[in-house]
């Protein structure tokens, strides 16, 4: 996409994308582009408070603003033409051309629909098809000729073809499907669509239709939805496999079939298209409610009677009575609205409630009555004000997540959370807990903790690391402020490499260690401890911070994480070399990030002096930052990083040269490079296509480089070739 170019990031200081709802509000509108640009809308309660803040928030900034899906021209004139004012540019999306000449585009790019050639084309690459397969072309057409030659539709059939053999006879009970007569739907695309529908198993059909909570086009992270299906109770258990595990796997066969889409930039999250969000939105028939709180009808309308609502970010300061009052409703979703502060609206919900979501809403006190809502399954909190969970929030005892994610003001924990007993996600991060009055390892159903705090007998804001090994279920597990365990003895009561259920594990100190000196017995202490937390060889994903031992832990030196997908190395400022990286056979992201002690990338990274096997045969992505003393980089060898695709070279001042041997990387397409200062040459990398360079003071040439489609370069002020 044009959107997602390094020559557009690098032309605009920042971009955004945000979709246009029909029945959208002008105040619900500019929050949400404050929100996309990264603003807060907290204390903009009407259309001109709002204004006002995003003219600050893009003053003097060029800027992208891409705006999805608009219906009505008057959006750009009334809403957004004088807070945007100058400096950016608009790019708008529209179904009907008329909405462009109303809003006054400079320029019109019309999308015609694709030919039989470009269709069957489509059809046959996303079903995964080989260019052979001759005897499915009559066919695939005859289906392409049913999608009406809309993208959305073809994909959307195609990963219906995807889960069949490729025969033509397959193909053609496809075709032949009753679906595509169904009564009451409006042209050949919804068909199409439906048909997508009518072919999935009933309980993704369940998880589907759950999906338009979201607005359309909003990115939902994956772990969002798992969490909300689960307590729904849409997921199906199986015998040797997780709730979390099987959840997941709906996810995934909902973004293959093309029913969800992800990005290459958020592979975590995903959207629903509007075609689809309208299609579900029909099959509910009145089920779910989703938009704008105006829009609901007046209290006492008994033909209102959704089980599900979800009203995000439109500017409510209280909770309509028709939800207060109704009986029915099982999902409540308020996030990012401002509400009242008091907790009077907990008294008021009903106790019949499964999931209700208060995220960045302008709650501050949550009442004992919190305690009705026995049945209960998720709670989101997160980024609120409240300073408080009161007791009685151990009588939810259907609760499996809580989500008191970023409460800047909530500093204990009660007693009483220790009932929890069906808990399975404690999510804490960026909550700093000073005071918690009971046993986390009394919470035996546990999949996932964000943050787990440990605790010292000089400070008691957390939990002593050895209550760790009581957690046997746990998936995800985050854990900070490890300066303060005792030591090796404690680290390893917690059995870190039984917990075969382990996929994501994130270790980090306080950020305050980083800076500070460290004498030599904490520095001993540190590596002993991070030694003994030998992950589990199922682990997928792993990040390591702020940690100030000298040396890294021998396990990340041998073939100890076989199936280690991500690795994130953070702030790691003693280290003066990287262990054997090369070795991980799955690799495929690594980030080395503000690590000041490393002065070269060697063949020990490689893992070229341990084994004679390709180096990083799986890695995708590449990123080195804030790596201050780099200064050397050892050639790369024909062979190695045989799949790496893209690298981003960050504010390495001291690094002059790039690896030789890049030409051997076929697979690498797009470098990025930033703040590195005495860089003076990039060329022969003969594969790569994308190319951003931004700030690099003593870059003198570019060559070699006869793929290159996309070419960004800013403040090289000595570049003298370009060949």
């Amino acid at each position: 996409m044009v959107y997602e170019s390094a020559r557009v990031r690098c032309s605009f200081g920042t971009t955004s994308w945000v979709r246009l709802s029909r029945g959208y509000t002008e105040a619900g509108l500019l929050s949400q582009v404050i929100d996309a640009f990264g603003g807060d809308t907290k204390g903009g309660e009407s259309v001109a408070d709002l204004q006002a803040m995003l003219t600050g928030l893009v003053a003097n900034k060029r800027f992208l603003l891409v705006v999805d899906d608009v219906w009505y021209g008057g959006v750009w004139e009334d809403v957004l033409q004088n807070p945007l004012g100058r400096g950016g540019k608009v790019l708008v999306t529209a179904r009907r051309g008329s909405t462009a000449r109303e809003m006054g585009a400079s320029l019109v790019h019309r999308v015609k629909r694709l030919s039989a050639d470009d269709g069957w084309l489509l059809l046959r690459t996303a079903a995964c098809v080989a260019d052979d397969e001759s005897q499915l072309e009559g066919v695939g057409e005859r289906l392409v000729e049913k999608c009406g030659g809309i993208p959305l539709a073809i994909k959307a059939v195609a990963g219906v073809l995807r889960t069949r053999e490729a025969s033509a006879d397959v193909w053609g009970e496809v075709l032949a499907s009753p679906a595509w007569s169904v009564k009451g739907l409006p042209d050949d695309a919804m068909k199409a669509l439906y048909l997508c529908y009518d072919d999935l198993p009933h309980h993704l059909k369940q998880c589907f239709l759950y999906c338009p909570l979201s607005p359309p086009g909003y990115t939902v992270e994956r772990q969002v939805l798992v969490q909300h299906w689960m307590a729904e109770r849409l997921v199906q258990t199986r015998s040797g496999a997780s709730v979390e595990e099987v959840a997941e796997g709906y996810y995934d066969e909902l973004v293959g079939r093309n029913l969800l889409q992800t990005t290459q930039e958020d592979v975590r999250g995903c959207t629903m298209h509007e075609a689809l969000h309208a299609l579900a939105q029909l099959l509910l028939q009145g089920e779910g409610f989703t938009g704008d709180g105006q829009r609901l009808p007046d209290d006492g309308d008994t033909s209102f009677r959704p089980r599900r609502v979800s009203l995000p970010g439109r500017n409510m300061a209280t909770i309509p009575e028709s939800i207060l009052n109704s009986e029915r409703i099982r999902t409540l979703l308020l996030p990012r609205n401002p509400l009242a502060t008091e907790g009077n609206i907990f008294t008021r919900l009903h106790h019949q409630l499964r999931v209700l979501d208060l995220s960045e809403t302008g709650i501050e006190l949550i009442p004992e009555t919190l305690g009705n809502m026995v049945h209960l399954r998720l709670l989101n909190l997160s980024r609120t004000g409240i300073q408080a969970v009161p007791e009685s929030i151990g009588n939810l005892w259907s609760l499996n997540f809580l989500l008191l994610r970023e409460c800047k003001s909530l500093h204990a924990l009660p007693k009483g959370m220790k009932h929890l007993r069906r808990l399975r996600d404690l999510d804490l991060a960026g909550t700093t807990i000073a005071a918690a009055a009971f046993r986390v390892g009394q919470l035996r159903s546990l999949t996932s903790l964000q943050c787990f705090a440990v605790a010292s007998k000089e400070d008691r804001g957390g939990w002593p690391l050895a209550e760790l090994k009581h957690l046997c279920q746990l998936r995800i597990l985050h854990v900070h402020k490890l300066e303060r365990s005792p030591g090796r003895s404690e680290a390893a009561e917690v059995a870190l490499a039984s917990k075969m259920s382990l996929r994501e594990l994130a270790l980090s100190c306080s950020d305050d260690t980083v800076s500070q000196p460290q004498t030599p017995t904490a520095v001993r202490k540190i590596e002993d401890v991070l030694e003994e937390l030998n992950p589990p060889p199922c682990l997928e994903s792993l990040k390591i911070a702020g940690y100030f031992g000298a040396k890294f832990p021998s396990w990340l030196s041998d073939i100890s994480l076989p199936n280690l997908r991500h690795l994130h190395i953070i702030g790691c400022n003693l280290c003066q070399s990287l262990p054997p990286l090369g070795l991980m056979p799955e690799l495929r992201s690594l980030s080395i990030v503000d690590s000041s002690a490393l002065t070269s990338i060697d063949a020990e990274f490689m893992g070229k002096c341990h084994h004679p096997e390709v180096p990083f045969p799986k890695l995708e992505n590449l990123r080195l930052q804030g790596l201050r003393k780099l200064e050397t980089w050892m050639d790369i060898e024909a062979g190695a990083l045989p799949s790496l695709q893209a690298m981003q070279l960050e504010s390495c001042p001291e690094l002059r040269r790039l690896p030789g041997g890049l030409r051997h990387v076929t697979s690498l397409v797009e470098l990025r490079i930033v703040d590195m200062a005495s860089l003076e040459a990039v060329e022969d990398i003969i594969a790569l296509r994308e190319l951003s360079v931004w700030n690099a003071p003593d870059l003198k040439k570019l060559s070699d480089m006869p793929s290159l489609e996309d070419l960004s370069i800013s403040h090289c002020p000595v570049l003298q070739t370009v060949e």
